[in-house]
C-alpha cells in the first residue's frame, strides 16, 4: 500500500506539466491544441488523480486495520487505471464517449470504496477523523451528480449555457468544499493525533458541525452570478459568515498545536502549514465579499479572478496541506527549505499577477512571468514527487 503513495505525486505532476502547457497556449498559441479539452484533462487530474487519490489512500492507511486494507488494494488500483486512461481520452475528445465512460466508471469504482470504508467504520463514527472522512464520501457522492449533467448537456451543444456553467461550479463547490476540505481535514486531525499533539476537541466538534451543515446551502454563493435576487445575496452573506464562525473554532481547535509547533514539525512544514491556514481564512473572507451583488457578477465575467480563487484553494489550501501531511506522515523530508521557499513563492507570486492582468498593464511581460512561475511550480513538485520516490523506499 505504501508504493501507492508515489502514484498520486506522479498525478500531480502531469496535472502541472499541463497547466504550465496551457500557460504557454495563453502565452503564444498553440496550432491543433484544443483548450477546453487539455483543460479538462488537467482538472480531472489535479481533482482525481492528485487529491481524491492521495486522501483515499490516507483514509486506507490511517483508518483502516492492516489486514483489511487488502480488501481496497485493487480498488485502489483501478481507479488509478481509469484516471490514467482520462489523462489519454479527454485530450483527444473533452467529454467524449470513452471520457465520459471512464469517469462514469471512476464514480462507481468510488462510490464502491466509499461504500466498504463506510461498512469498516461504522462502528467508529465518534472518532473525529472518520466522521470527517465519511461526510467526504457523502459529498464526493453529491458532487458526482454535476459530471453526468455537464458531459449531457456538452453532448447536445450546450457547452456555454448558464445551466452548463452552473452545473461546472456545482461540481467544484462539492468537491472543493466538501470531499477535499472533509477529507483533508480528517487527514490532518488525524495526523495531530498521532503525533500526540494536543487538540481543543470541543472546539473541533463546533467546527465540523458548522461544516457539514453549511455545506449544501454554501452553493449559492457559486451561483450568484446569475443575480437571482438580493434575497439570495443576503443568504449567501450569512453563510459565509457562518463558516469563518467555524474557522475560530477550527482555529480555536488547534491553537495549542499552532503555539508549540516547533516542537512538532519542521521548520519547512511550519511556513509551509502557515500558508494553508492564510489560504483557508483568505478563501473565507473572499466568500463573504462574493456574496454581494457587483463582486459576484465581476468575479464570474473576469476569467483570471476565477482561475486565481479556484488555485487558492486548490494550491495554497488543499495541495500544500496534503504536502505537510505526506511530509510529516511518512517522515519524509520533502519539503526543504529550498523547496518550499520557491513554491510559496511561486504561488503567492503566480496569484497576485493573475489579478493584476486583467487591469491590461503591460499584459505581455506579466504573461510570461506567470509562464516562468507556473514553469517554477511544475519544476518544484517533480522535484517533491522525486524526493518522496527516493526516500520513501
Amino acid at each position: 500500500m505504501h508504493s501507492l503513495f508515489k502514484v498520486p505525486l506522479f498525478f500531480l505532476c502531469v496535472a502541472a506539466g499541463i497547466g504550465l502547457l496551457l500557460r504557454w497556449h495563453y502565452y503564444e498559441p498553440i496550432e491543433g491544441l484544443v483548450f477546453p479539452y487539455w483543460l479538462h484533462a488537467h482538472s480531472h487530474l489535479m481533482f482525481l488523480g492528485w487529491l481524491f487519490n492521495a486522501i483515499s489512500l490516507g483514509f486506507v492507511t490511517c483508518f483502516i486495520p492492516v489486514p483489511a486494507q487488502k480488501s481496497y488494494y485493487r480498488l485502489l488500483i483501478l481507479l488509478n487505471i481509469l484516471v490514467l486512461g482520462m489523462l489519454f481520452t479527454f485530450p483527444l475528445q473533452g467529454y467524449g464517449r470513452y471520457s465520459i465512460i471512464l469517469s462514469f466508471s471512476h464514480t462507481l469504482a468510488a462510490l464502491g470504496f466509499g461504500w466498504q470504508f463506510f461498512k469498516d467504520t461504522r462502528e467508529r463514527t465518534k472518532d473525529l477523523p472518520i466522521r470527517l472522512a465519511r461526510w467526504a464520501f457523502v459529498f464526493f457522492l453529491v458532487s458526482s451528480l454535476a459530471p453526468v449533467a455537464i458531459g449531457v448537456l456538452s453532448a447536445n451543444g450546450q457547452g456555454q449555457s448558464q445551466l452548463y456553467y452552473l452545473a461546472v461550479y456545482f461540481f467544484l463547490h462539492f468537491q472543493y468544499n466538501g470531499a477535499f476540505t472533509f477529507g483533508e481535514l480528517a487527514l490532518f486531525y488525524h495526523l495531530l493525533t498521532s503525533k500526540a499533539i494536543p487538540i481543543d476537541e470541543k472546539s473541533a466538534q463546533r467546527f465540523v458541525t458548522v461544516l457539514w451543515i453549511t455545506c449544501v446551502p454554501a452553493y449559492v454563493l457559486s451561483a450568484l452570478w446569475i443575480q437571482p435576487g438580493l434575497v439570495w445575496n443576503a443568504v449567501g452573506v450569512l453563510i459565509a459568515l457562518a463558516q469563518l464562525v467555524g474557522f475560530w473554532f477550527f482555529w480555536r481547535s488547534i491553537q495549542r498545536a499552532w503555539t508549540d509547533r516547533a516542537n512538532y514539525f519542521s521548520r519547512p512544514t511550519q511556513v509551509l502549514l502557515g500558508v494553508v491556514l492564510l489560504s483557508f481564512l483568505l478563501k473565507l473572507v473572499l466568500q463573504v465579499l462574493s456574496a454581494f451583488p457587483s463582486v459576484a457578477v465581476l468575479a464570474y465575467e473576469v476569467r483570471y479572478f476565477v482561475i486565481a480563487y479556484l488555485h487558492l484553494v486548490m494550491l495554497g489550501f488543499l495541495s500544500f496541506l496534503l504536502l505537510v501531511w505526506y511530509q510529516e506522515y511518512f517522515r519524509v523530508r520533502i519539503l526543504t527549505a529550498f523547496t518550499t521557499s520557491i513554491l510559496i513563492g511561486s504561488f503567492i507570486f503566480s496569484e497576485l499577477l493573475m489579478l493584476l492582468i486583467p487591469t491590461g498593464f503591460a499584459g505581455d511581460v506579466l504573461s510570461l512571468l506567470l509562464l516562468v512561475f507556473s514553469a517554477l511550480l511544475f519544476l518544484t513538485f517533480c522535484r517533491i514527487a522525486w524526493l518522496f520516490a527516493r526516500t520513501s523506499g
